[in-house]
């Protein structure tokens, strides 16, 4: 954990004519500082490792001052590399040791230019058995906490034929937002591939593999804290 590599790299198209001032501010650095480690980022991008890079010469192979890292088309990416080895965090966090299992983690994002893409962050994870044992059954999801402004009166439900949760303030008036309170919703595009029918297609890494389907939602588990 203490290697230079491990970290979360973060890149952005832009970073040498941005504005990065807001980044500063909410990072607390200077801008001097955000943009220099923009740059470190961008010089050893670890495509070799797993992260996602644009193939501009299309050799099927990363090169430093040709291709572009992070998501095609993403005007920012951040990738990072975790896993459930210390057994000191995973008895710590769940009371269970560790797996084996590695999680690559992409997260991505575009200019708002009025459509949905401007208001949504992309996620995507791969995780890769690492241990010399078969895992039979899995479950896999996301933990959230969002607080749409005032977080007392927060309600949660699910979309099932969006494969969407959803979180929203209940009153009229919002103690941040006013009355022009916003919605917030995590929604499933790609699950984790399965055996399927012969005509069947999944997507993995943006290829269709055939015989294949990708799982949907299958359940919301929510918890209710009463703030005293």
């Amino acid at each position: 954990p203490e290697a230079a590599n491990a970290r979360v790299f973060r890149v952005r198209r832009d970073y040498k004519t941005a504005d990065l001032n807001m980044e500063a501010e909410d990072e607390g650095k200077t801008a001097g500082a955000v943009y220099e480690q923009y740059e470190k980022d961008w010089k050893q991008w670890p495509a070799a490792d797993g992260a996602p890079f644009e193939d501009i010469n299309k050799d099927g192979k990363y090169q430093p001052g040709i291709d572009i890292p992070g998501v095609t088309g993403a005007n920012q990416t951040l990738w990072f590399v975790a896993n459930d080895l210390d057994s000191n965090t995973t008895k710590y966090f769940t009371g269970s040791l560790p797996i084996g299992i590695e999680m690559q983690v992409t997260v991505w994002g575009y200019k708002y230019d009025g459509t949905y893409r401007g208001d949504a962050l992309f996620k995507r994870y791969i995780v890769i058995n690492k241990s010399k044992n078969d895992i039979k059954e899995m479950r896999f999801g996301i933990w959230a906490d969002p607080d749409v402004g005032d977080a007392s009166d927060d309600l949660v439900g699910c979309d099932t034929t969006l494969n969407m949760i959803y979180m929203f303030g209940s009153k009229a008036n919002d103690a941040t937002y006013g009355s022009n309170s916003p919605a917030f919703g995590y929604s499933l595009l790609q699950g984790p591939i399965v055996e399927g029918l012969p005509g069947d297609k999944a997507i993995f890494k943006n290829k269709a593999v055939a015989g294949k389907k990708n799982l949907q939602m299958s359940a919301l588990g929510w918890i209710f804290k009463n703030v005293m």
